[in-house]
């Protein structure tokens, strides 16, 4: 199948309010990243500034999820009460049943959400940690990089989350060229790293980042 997006981003519009644009900041720092490690600028995202829950799903976006080539969710307490989002994700996972097992859907947690409201489709994906506690404010929850993009825990998520999904895009790109299914497998070489105690998953993170960024 001919793909015309590499990316359809799903969120919720209260993720993305105000000055800071969290969802817009994100998506502008991967296309940042993302390209030079593909080589190329030719990186389509497929992201809607005005749509909201009062509309339907649209033919235009009914074939902007359906030749997607991955799919970015934007996870959080008003991603997973808005039955709009819900309506967008169920609908690329109709059109591609095989996209979560074959990596191509791709979750960033920027705010906390218990794992068991998570959606069931979701199966076991970890997802990208893009949200902290700050322990000088009392233990408060909030987004990486609201205040500041230049937060050093932002910068290694945005690395890890754009190192994986290149990766995936080459393996697509490369298995379109081959003209071999997009779920041929990439031979790659795998570091499994045993998860952490709580207490360490900033660690973890880190650890995980300076791995990928050494290949």
């Amino acid at each position: 199948m001919i793909r015309d997006h590499d990316v359809f981003v799903s969120y919720a519009h209260l993720d993305n309010q105000g000055e800071p644009a969290w969802v817009t900041n994100l998506v502008r720092r991967l296309e940042s990243e993302v390209g030079p490690r593909l080589g190329s600028k030719d990186l389509r995202i497929w992201i809607d500034h005005d749509l909201d829950g009062n509309h339907p799903l649209t033919p235009e976006i009914m074939q902007a999820i359906r030749r997607a080539a991955t799919v970015l969710l934007i996870v959080s307490p008003s991603y997973i009460a808005s039955e709009w989002c819900a309506r967008e994700r169920n609908a690329f996972l109709g059109v591609a049943r095989d996209c979560v097992s074959e990596g191509r859907v791709f979750i960033v947690h920027c705010r906390e959400v218990d794992r068991q409201f998570q959606p069931p489709e979701f199966g076991d994906l970890k997802g990208f940690k893009f949200w902290t506690q700050d322990s000088d404010a009392g233990g408060v929850m909030r987004p990486l990089g609201l205040a500041d993009q230049k937060e050093p825990a932002y910068f290694t998520a945005v690395i890890n989350l754009a190192d994986k999904l290149s990766q995936k895009l080459k393996e697509i790109r490369t298995a379109r060229t081959a003209g071999a299914p997009v779920s041929a497998p990439a031979e790659v070489e795998h570091v499994f790293v045993a998860r952490s105690a709580d207490d360490m998953e900033t660690r973890e993170e880190e650890l995980v980042s300076h791995l990928t960024q050494a290949g």
